[in-house]
């Protein structure tokens, strides 16, 4: 890109982007001209400190783990492309997926929890306060109301009751996309997609259970057979009770089919993992 001006055509990850967001190139602009507008030294990408500035937001771990996300390179910078979808990624989230996501950035094992020393030091850290210091007013009311469950993990259940009780704590997660909405398109463009992108999800869901009912109806047929074999068909059909016992003996399993979101979550997951272990290895070197 360097110093040209105009905006260049659409490479295969801003396709794949505008396909999933249903954005035409046209809109695409909406997204150039802030992008072009941090990018003061016309390097063709953008650094976090520019990121924050345009957005008018103070620095927080939940921007600072979607700016290293979207940065595929490990370059500490996002080129246009990554910029564009971590902007679409983020301002199409849902209040609960914005939840899922500050829950998967303060579960650092992935392994499904949060630990009670993670949760509090995020406290902190979003909050401002030293690592000596103790929560004070309505967060330290939140975190005492907090029940943890007896190895000290707190799951995404239990993050989202509490999350509905003092919704303030993550309040800066929410705010990000705020800013984000009003700075790059405007409430009225992210209203449409997000109406347009809940209309695609709900006829994909309503697909994906269509198809498990097919395959359940399916498996029911195949049971049913597989037991009248057994039986033989006189006893079939005059022992119901005889028949509906053999129900264990050839079990049903229907799998729901994965989905885009799942498929992208794991992908994001596995980038997190490795950028993890690559981190570690830099503190802790190998010695002799």
């Amino acid at each position: 890109m360097g110093g040209n001006m105009s905006m260049p055509p659409p490479d295969a990850h801003v396709v794949r982007t505008m396909k999933f967001a249903k954005i035409n190139v046209k809109e695409l602009k909406i997204f150039w001209k802030p992008f072009r507008k941090m990018d003061k030294n016309l390097s063709g990408t953008i650094d976090i400190a520019e990121f924050y500035k345009y957005l008018e937001e103070g620095r927080s771990i939940f921007g600072d783990a979607m700016f290293e996300l979207n940065d595929c390179n490990n370059s500490g910078t996002l080129e246009f492309s990554e910029f564009f979808q971590t902007v679409v990624t983020y301002c199409l989230f849902e209040q609960e997926e914005i939840l899922r996501y500050c829950f998967y950035i303060l579960d650092r094992d992935k392994n499904g929890y949060i630990e009670k020393d993670e949760l509090l030091m995020m406290v902190n850290i979003m909050y401002g306060i030293s690592p000596d210091e103790k929560p004070k007013g309505n967060t330290k009311i939140a975190v005492d109301l907090l029940e943890f469950n007896p190895d000290g993990k707190v799951d995404f259940a239990e993050f989202k009751a509490f999350h509905k009780l003092f919704p303030a704590l993550f309040y800066p997660a929410f705010r990000l996309q705020v800013q984000m909405v009003i700075k790059i398109g405007g409430e009225r463009f992210w209203r449409r997609k997000k109406l347009r992108h809940q209309k695609v999800k709900e006829g994909q869901r309503a697909k994906d259970n269509y198809l498990k009912a097919k395959e359940m109806a399916r498996q029911l047929k195949l049971q049913q057979k597989k037991i009248r074999k057994k039986m033989g068909c006189c006893r079939y059909y005059l022992c119901p009770l005889e028949a509906e016992a053999l129900k264990d003996d050839f079990p049903i399993t229907v799998e729901a089919e994965e989905t885009e979101a799942d498929k992208k979550r794991k992908v994001a997951e596995q980038r997190m993992k490795l950028r993890q272990a690559a981190d570690a290895a830099a503190l802790n070197p190998e010695t002799d």
